[in-house]
């Protein structure tokens, strides 16, 4: 389960992707949600296509519809942009939900997760052996995986402060800084409010000249 896909680097898109693609033999099920599931966001069509069962929940213009679901589901009458009250959604699973109908979800307290969980507990299968041996060991001591973003931001602001005159790439940036193309989109429409940086044409970018290199400011 990914909470917001946008914030994974290339190393973690990539084994998302291979979980998309070859998980569903072992019986994995990819949960992943963003804001925006752009193809800059999922890092290529790739893990888009593998992702067939889609949510939308509520968005501001009727395009994102199609951004969420699919091209064409906007004229087929799929309009989440018209959801209105709270916990509404749209779903589209090929061969079961292909019609444009509303559902809605429910806010479960703490205590009624726990009631399912134990209610389930009891046709819960049992662990293979392999899985159970994993499961009875010590927990490894956890990890930091997430860098600080300001060494990142200030990475990518020096990178645009030396592009060449027709600007530096998203691409580029990205490999430079380490980090997936959303995340390097997401900074450098941060940079571009406070006046940091410049679109110099499609997909170029480059520091603005004179603008205070500041990094690590939220949007």
């Amino acid at each position: 389960m990914v909470d917001e896909l946008a914030e994974l680097d290339a190393d973690a898109m990539a084994l998302l992707e291979r979980l998309a693609r070859l998980g569903r033999a072992a019986g994995i099920i990819v949960v992943a949600a963003t804001q925006r599931p752009s193809a800059d966001a999922l890092g290529g069509l790739d893990a888009r296509t593998q992702m067939t069962a889609r949510i939308a929940l509520g968005v501001v213009e009727a395009r994102d519809t199609e951004l969420t679901l699919g091209a064409g589901r906007l004229g087929a009458g799929w309009r989440a942009e018209r959801l209105s009250g709270p916990g509404y959604f749209l779903v589209l699973l090929p061969g079961r939900y292909e019609q444009p109908r509303p559902a809605r979800a429910y806010w479960l307290s703490d205590d009624a997760v726990h009631a399912l969980v134990a209610r389930a507990g009891a046709q819960r299968p049992a662990l293979d052996p392999t899985s159970a041996d994993a499961a009875a060991r010590a927990p490894e001591p956890s990890q930091t995986v997430r860098p600080d973003r300001e060494r990142f931001d200030a990475a990518l602001l020096a990178a645009l402060d030396s592009a060449p005159p027709d600007g530096v790439s998203a691409d580029d940036l990205a490999a430079h800084v380490g980090r997936s193309r959303a995340w390097v989109f997401s900074r450098l429409d941060v940079h571009a409010t406070a006046g940091r940086v410049v679109r110099l044409g499609r997909g170029r970018w480059a520091a603005r000249r004179g603008a205070p290199a500041t990094a690590g400011d939220d949007a």
